[in-house]
């Protein structure tokens, strides 16, 4: 299973005392730290990320501290982000040699060649 024995002993001993569902209800890892939010602090974020107000997470960071004085890292954003289900959109990278003219006039009427046979 990828355990040692000693895990394996252990949840022996959870099922003994409680059946399957004391097993069950076990955590790996342990509780871990609380977060530095209230529970409606973290729904009015929710809120504001569902209206498209955040563009990065330095944006919502910066939000958070000025709404609630609460400074967070960049990485404890990074995890702070898909706990609450937030997912930020970033626009597509665009390279340097980009013609958004040359793109647009494909889209109207691609190439303008058929150079390859079409099949019915």
């Amino acid at each position: 299973m990828g355990v040692g024995r000693n895990a394996v002993q252990r949840w022996l001993r959870w099922y003994r005392e409680g059946g399957l569902d004391a097993v069950r209800c076990r955590r790996r890892g342990g509780p871990g730290k609380p977060s530095h939010l209230t529970p409606e602090q973290e729904r009015q974020v929710v809120a504001e990320a569902a209206k498209g107000m955040f563009a990065t997470a330095q944006v919502v960071r910066d939000w958070i501290e000025q709404q609630f004085g609460v400074v967070y890292t960049r990485d404890s954003m990074y995890t702070l982000l898909p706990r609450l289900g937030i997912r930020l959109k970033g626009p597509r990278p665009r390279h340097a040699k980009t013609d958004p003219q040359a793109q647009a006039a494909w889209k109207k009427g691609g190439s303008g060649s058929s150079a390859w046979p079409r099949s019915a």
